[in-house]
């Protein structure tokens, strides 16, 4: 599917009419978005856990940091829950890219993976097209409904456009630095780096918790947030469980 059909699909599921949105707009839109992430899954089959996994460990990060007064705010029980549900969608713009690069077994050369690097663009260009439907397929829902709705699609294009930016400035797709990057995004860059080295892929073997931890610890201030980093320290054995809890099925 590419990402032209991917839109047109989206502007069709977002054009049902006025009765169905008013019985329940929020659970068909997350239903509807939650396909499509599930459609991701498909496409890397030996990585069919990673999303509930990736989920799990971005609440575990932000109830640490909610903790702290600084974070407290902006970490709400409400707005913790609404970042599980948004973080499902980090990896919407692989839908994309060709399984050929997506699933090629071994190294990636250069223009492969630029083209790998692009999906965090279309993911976010993904979900401001939802947005834009969204908005107009809810505007005679009651104002609660519609801004719920909006804000879960805003949050969820913030994680899947900055998710792979870098603390020091050099991640992608725009280079931001340090806290110009979005909270939600440096809570799933950690995350999904952690998922990526503890399972197997087609290119790499999975990589012990202890050789993952030490990796996340050296990259304070570099890959990471050091404040996220913390957070992570903390709730590792949290992140342990959390690993054994969504294993991947073994390969044939």
């Amino acid at each position: 599917m590419t990402h032209q059909t991917l839109l047109i699909v989206a502007d069709d599921q977002a054009r049902p009419n006025p009765s169905q949105w008013e019985r329940s707009s929020q659970v068909m839109l997350y239903a509807i978005l939650g396909t499509l992430a599930g459609l991701v899954e498909t496409r890397e089959p030996e990585a069919s856990q990673h999303i509930p996994r990736t989920r799990r460990y971005v609440e575990a990060l932000a109830t640490r940091l909610a903790a702290q007064p600084r974070f407290a705010a902006e970490l709400s029980p409400a707005r913790i829950a609404l970042l599980g549900k948004a973080s499902q969608l980090h990896d919407i713009g692989k839908i994309a890219i060709p399984e050929r690069i997506l699933l090629k077994p071994g190294r990636l050369d250069a223009t492969e993976f630029e083209v790998v690097k692009t999906h965090s663009r279309l993911g976010g260009e993904i979900l401001t097209r939802a947005m834009r439907q969204a908005e107009a397929g809810l505007a005679d829902c009651p104002a609660e409904e519609r801004q719920a709705a909006l804000a879960y699609l805003d949050l969820a294009r913030t994680i899947a456009t900055s998710h792979h930016e870098r603390w020091d400035g050099t991640g992608y797709p725009e280079g931001l630095k340090g806290e110009a990057i979005p909270l939600a995004a440096r809570l799933m860059a950690l995350a999904d780096v952690f998922d990526a080295f503890t399972t197997r892929r087609v290119y790499k073997p999975a990589l012990s918790l202890a050789v993952t931890r030490d990796y996340i610890l050296s990259q304070s201030g570099k890959q990471f947030d050091p404040q996220v980093v913390t957070a992570f320290t903390d709730c590792f054995d949290e992140f342990a469980r959390i690993a054994q809890e969504y294993p991947d099925p073994r390969p044939a």
